[in-house]
């Protein structure tokens, strides 16, 4: 079996971290020129305050409308089902808050809009309140993956204050190049003010020296949303009483196609509101303090499928050519992210039994509901894939022939149903193989079936390639092997999407050799765990492997602006170049019908020898390495020439001897043996490749001395190499001056 290198001891599993990289989500597109994708934000009604014992806090009365059992499986994915068959909510904390900004982030929804509260220290202790969530979302490390904005923030000194700080923040929300996106909700108790807030934030960005800020109104009309200096209208909530999702939604639409037509007709823009429903009866069975709901004012629950109808519908709308220019926007904003005991709501939840008792998985840990944001990704990814759905607005179409985003949607029920988040950790690390070419192994923390799991690696020259996951036994984490990596391309930085049953559910972009060599270069060979003699002979080989990478991009004129050996730690830490002594013996070779021409190295993904031939008897038989060679698998020139490829060769093999004999009447007529070091001997100070071949040679021989100096030592660990899909050598680098015997 042929073996591989691992730099760093699988025994000790030490990454190159990727703590230092921006990972951006990229969603795949077809056809989107002519659609001008729409981006969705998700209200937050943020219950998760401190428990006060009192009774009446927020989050007391959270729990106990959703304590009722039929009510469990509306409860958020960090709640809790006790002995006694009712919900609490633990405390609130980033790492919740976080895993909710990891779903959002995969179901695509590109902001969310915080209903503005204030710390409320005398009804919670240390002012913990409805503020809290917006506050974990400035400190989270997806803050920028999912941006924010506000509904409704007072104008006090501490609001300014944190405004300011939020419109000049990089992950806030902006709309119509750059101004940020602020909502205000229209009550009757905040009539006489709205317009202050409206114009105090206009005045804080022009002291700021931003753009200013588009100013929503909801729940007014166009008219009013006009005179009190608003930019556009919306609603907050579709309400209604006894109706079924279907008709809430079509309640949604005329609201949306009324508003249009009074846009159009005073010339002010609007947003449409998203209904994820509306079903406030567990403040009906368990009445709160800030509302009171009547008899029967609710509507039947949506299911996932209607669910991801309606918003791909909503997102199509607003692309409908007569619409468009009145949701300049180009926005919708769905209710809600976590209304989850008034009745809209995104946020995973709860899996429960028809009796509201919590359901478990294999492992021990709680099953989640992730079906509203599988349908909440679903509707988004089929926009962002070039669709529309039909569309039709005072008689005017669209010109979409289909009806429902479901039913252009294979295997819709599949796409709803797959729990996808739950158990996919983080990535862990990578680590760096050298066998006869160069494969960056990813590591990802996984709970989920692995034969699910594959990873797709794209190049910036758009080139991808799937590799299917397999278990890492030593850690337990999913692997998976981006291999035969040209020399040439070591500066790259790679994007790597997880795919889930096909369907990215993470992106981890601008990784490369170049960035992991350099990573491992700074760290100490104490936290490497390395001898004296490991530490330096690991430093030469990086460097080494980073110089033949600067002369592959010089010798191919490829990315020479961002060369692979740019650190000084390369020029300080490379080997210096000896002419290796090769081999290359020619007996016979003299039947003028039958004999090798040349011989040459093919330096690409892989490194082989390759010997050119002529073959002018049928009879003739060639042998490599004493075995027969199938003469239907060479490869015939236009000038009649036969060319035999090698295997791929290690980097610690370049003083491997390959032997090509001819054979005609049981007699060899030609033997020709032949290594890698003959051919960087004979072309070290050739003019064309000269630079390379010493390059590729200092990398095999450091590779050679870095294996040595683990000699004795247990803990270095050679793989058998698993078959893996390989680069398409789109950029190989046959050298086309071949020695001639």
């Amino acid at each position: 079996m042929k073996k591989i290198i691992c730099l760093i001891l699988i025994s000790l599993m030490v990454f190159s971290s990727f703590g230092m990289l921006t990972f951006a989500q990229t969603q795949e597109s077809k056809g989107t020129e002519n659609i001008d994708i729409p981006s969705v934000g998700a209200i937050r009604w943020d219950a998760w305050t401190a428990h006060t014992n009192k009774g009446w806090d927020v989050i007391s009365q959270v729990e106990k409308t959703l304590s009722p059992s039929q009510f469990h499986f509306r409860a958020p994915f960090f709640a809790k089902v006790t002995a006694d068959n009712k919900i609490i909510i633990p405390a609130y904390n980033q790492e919740i808050f976080d895993q909710e900004m990891q779903y959002a982030k995969y179901a695509g929804i590109d902001y969310f809009a915080y209903i503005w509260y204030f710390d409320d220290a005398e009804n919670n202790p240390g002012g913990i309140g409805m503020q809290q969530a917006r506050k974990f979302h400035q400190t989270s490390k997806y803050r920028n993956d999912v941006k924010m904005c506000v509904i409704d923030p007072a104008i006090n000194d501490e609001s300014i204050a944190e405004m300011s700080e939020l419109l000049t923040s990089d992950y806030y929300m902006t709309v119509l190049d750059g101004r940020p996106l602020m909502y205000y909700r229209y009550t009757q108790a905040n009539e006489g003010t709205i317009r202050e807030k409206i114009n105090t934030f206009k005045e804080l960005a022009q002291s700021l020296g931003i753009p200013e800020p588009y100013a929503v109104v909801m729940n007014v009309t166009p008219v009013f949303g006009m005179n009190i200096n608003g930019d556009a209208v919306s609603k907050y909530a579709i309400d209604g009483t006894q109706l079924t999702y279907k008709e809430l939604t079509q309640k949604a639409v005329d609201y949306w196609n009324s508003t249009y037509r009074e846009s159009k007709k005073y010339s002010f823009p609007f947003v449409p509101t998203v209904t994820y429903g509306w079903q406030p009866e567990p403040r009906y069975i368990n009445p709160v303090t800030w509302m009171s709901v009547s008899d029967k004012y609710w509507c039947d629950y949506a299911t996932d499928v209607e669910l991801l109808d309606h918003l791909a519908y909503a997102m199509s709308y607003v692309q409908h050519p007569s619409v468009k220019p009145y949701c300049e926007a180009n926005t919708v904003i769905a209710y809600a992210w976590n209304e989850h005991d008034e009745g809209g709501w995104i946020c995973p939840t709860l899996e429960v039994d028809e009796n509201g008792n919590q359901l478990y998985n294999e492992d021990g840990t709680k099953k989640i509901n992730e079906r509203r944001i599988n349908a909440t990704k679903a509707a988004i990814d089929y926009i962002k894939g070039g669709n529309l759905v039909n569309v039709t607005v005072d008689g005017v179409s669209n010109g979409s022939t289909v009806m429902n985003a479901s039913d252009d949607i294979e295997n819709v029920n599949d796409v709803i149903n797959d729990n996808v988040l739950n158990g996919i950790g983080e990535f862990q690390g990578a680590t760096l193989n050298i066998g006869t070419s160069l494969t960056m192994s990813y590591f990802v923390k996984n709970l989920v079936n692995v034969e699910d799991l594959s990873m797709r690696f794209t190049t910036p020259s758009g080139y991808s390639v799937i590799s299917k996951g397999s278990l890492d036994k030593t850690t337990g984490y999913a692997k998976f092997d981006y291999t035969g990596i040209n020399p040439q391309c070591m500066a790259d930085e790679i994007t790597a999407e997880l795919l889930y049953k096909g369907r990215t559910v993470k992106t981890y972009g601008n990784y490369s050799v170049k960035q992991y060599c350099e990573n491992m270069a700074s760290k100490s060979k104490e936290e490497l765990k390395l001898t004296d003699i490991q530490y330096n002979a690991l430093k030469t080989l990086l460097a080494d492997i980073l110089h033949y990478g600067k002369t592959a991009q010089i010798y191919k004129d490829y990315n020479t602006d961002n060369l692979a050996d740019a650190s000084s730690f390369v020029e300080e830490n490379k080997s210096t170049f000896t002419v290796p002594e090769g081999v290359k013996v020619i007996s016979g070779n003299k039947n003028t019908q039958n004999f090798v021409k040349s011989a040459s190295l093919n330096m690409s993904n892989v490194n082989k020898i390759y010997f050119r031939m002529m073959l002018g008897d049928d009879n003739v038989l060639v042998k490599l390495n004493g075995q027969d060679v199938d003469k239907t698998k060479l490869i015939k020139q236009t000038d009649g020439t036969y060319v035999l490829y090698t295997d791929e060769i290690l980097a610690t093999e370049f003083d491997k001897v390959f032997t090509l004999e001819l054979i005609l009447d049981d007699k060899v007529i030609t033997e020709v043996r032949y290594n890698v070091n003959a051919y960087i001997q004979g072309k070290y100070n050739n003019a064309s490749v000269g630079d390379l071949v010493k390059g590729l040679s200092q990398y095999g021989l450091s590779t050679q001395a870095y294996q040595a100096s683990f000699e004795g030592d247990g803990d270095m660990t050679f793989g058998d190499e698993e078959i893996l899909p390989t680069i398409k050598p789109d950029k190989d680098m046959t050298l086309g001056d071949e020695e001639k015997l």
